[in-house]
């Protein structure tokens, strides 16, 4: 196709709107990127990360004793370490900044493209919809250029392991699943989903297969730094020792405990029972916060394997996007333990879930999430660099913002209920096709 004007109606080809948007975006990124200067998290972790990385990467889990990522995120650091060394060298900030950030802002932009090839699957409308949306999205544009964080990787393999599933793609969604748990550790949240989805869509064969497609690319990616730091349990080292850090209530998340606050208190914090403790201060023991998280985490994990039962029984059409966004979801507003950033998944997959679903209420669901993570993110980050007006506000937003995030999830609560039972939205009619 070619720029032509047929009835006063201008069309571009899918080539043309990809540069125009594509490269919008990483503009905007970029520029940025440069342009603001954040030490909270990358100069404790990443730029010390990404410089250890010349020491040879392999042997880097060996050489670092906090590094506490799976192995992708290293690997790309050192593609950028002679960057964010030339950076250090040159005492220059910006440098440094452009080239520890350029990962997660590739991946960004990598999102906008993704987002537009799924979409242009119903039309190119609907693709230009979904990628101009994500190019635009300030949550993000905070997440990887403000702040440098890494949550944009997650998010590509995410969205295209539950893409890839809608389409019958059980094999290479397993490969994107062990590639999203080789970059980011939060991806193992949905691996109840992986599995129920291979268990109940496919044949036993075939979930075989992808079970141990992925499993093996998980492992290829592991081994050259299990040898590397001759550590042989290097990935049970970093998996459950990621899953047993803050070990709070809650760290700075809008979510079921910030209503009352709740950061940087032990989840040990009693909720009746137990006895005062001179060391944290409050009455730990009895029954706990972080018993009353596993209470929800259980109750999560049943309802979304009723929710395949009752789908798989009636042989309804549920995309995986959608059990996988509950879940992730309501562990975020539920259980102990979550960071500022954990809610970001959602964003991406409420997009999705309004592309496959076509309801506006997943539509208004990034919207509101766009806002309420872009808030959350940025009272955190502004108050490490800034301190003052942010730093006192905080708890009042957290208030504010946590109570109107527990009323969406329980709005999407009731919306996943009445899809997965009656097949149906009870919120608005579905959309019309774009």
């Amino acid at each position: 196709m070619t720029v032509g004007i047929e009835k006063n109606h201008f069309r571009l080809s899918h080539w043309e709107w990809l540069l125009l948007v594509g490269l919008g975006a990483l503009l905007l990124r970029l520029i940025l990127a440069v342009g603001y200067r954040n030490g909270f998290d990358l100069n404790p972790y990443n730029i010390p990360w990404a410089l250890g990385t010349q020491d040879g990467v392999f042997e880097i889990y060996k050489n670092l004793e906090n590094l506490d990522y799976p192995p992708l995120f290293p690997f790309l650091l050192s593609l950028v370490a002679k960057g964010v060394a030339l950076g250090k060298e040159l005492d220059s900030w910006p440098i440094q900044m452009f080239f520890i950030k350029l990962i997660p802002v590739l991946f960004d932009v990598g999102n906008v493209l993704l987002l537009y090839w799924i979409g242009c699957r119903k039309s190119q409308t609907f693709g230009m919809l979904l990628s101009a949306l994500w190019a635009v999205n300030g949550s993000m544009v905070l997440n990887c250029s403000l702040w440098g964080q890494t949550d944009s990787l997650l998010l590509f393999f995410i969205l295209l392991t539950f893409w890839l599933f809608w389409e019958n793609r059980p094999l290479a969604a397993a490969v994107c699943f062990a590639l999203g748990c080789l970059a980011k550790l939060q991806t193992a949240y949905f691996a109840p989903v992986v599995l129920f989805e291979l268990l109940t869509n496919q044949k036993a064969k075939t979930a075989l297969k992808a079970l141990g497609v992925g499993f093996l690319t998980g492992i290829l990616g592991w081994l050259p730094f299990m040898i590397g730091s001759g550590e042989a349990f290097l990935p049970l080292r970093i998996y459950f020792g990621g899953f047993g850090k803050y070990s709070y209530i809650n760290v700075n998340a809008y979510n079921l405990y910030g209503i009352w606050g709740g950061n940087w208190v032990t989840d040990q914090a009693s909720l009746f029972g137990g006895s005062y403790s001179e060391t944290y201060g409050t009455m730990i023991g009895g029954f706990t916060c972080a018993h009353l998280s596993f209470f929800f985490l259980g109750l999560l994990f049943l309802l979304v394997l009723g929710g395949y039962f009752v789908t798989t029984w009636f042989h309804r059409s549920v995309p995986a996007a959608l059990h996988g966004m509950m879940l992730l979801n309501g562990i975020f507003m539920l259980t102990t333990k979550m960071h500022e950033r954990y809610q970001l998944p959602v964003l991406g997959l409420s997009l999705l879930c309004f592309f496959l679903l076509e309801e506006r209420i997943y539509l208004w669901t990034y919207l509101a999430l766009t806002v309420i993570t872009c808030i959350n993110q940025g009272m955190v980050l502004f108050q490490a660099n800034y301190g003052g007006i942010f730093r006192e506000l905080f708890p009042l937003f957290q208030t504010i913002f946590s109570l109107g995030n527990l009323l969406l999830f329980l709005l999407l609560l009731w919306g996943y209920v009445a899809r997965v039972l009656f097949d149906r939205s009870f919120f608005w009619r579905p959309l019309r096709k774009v």
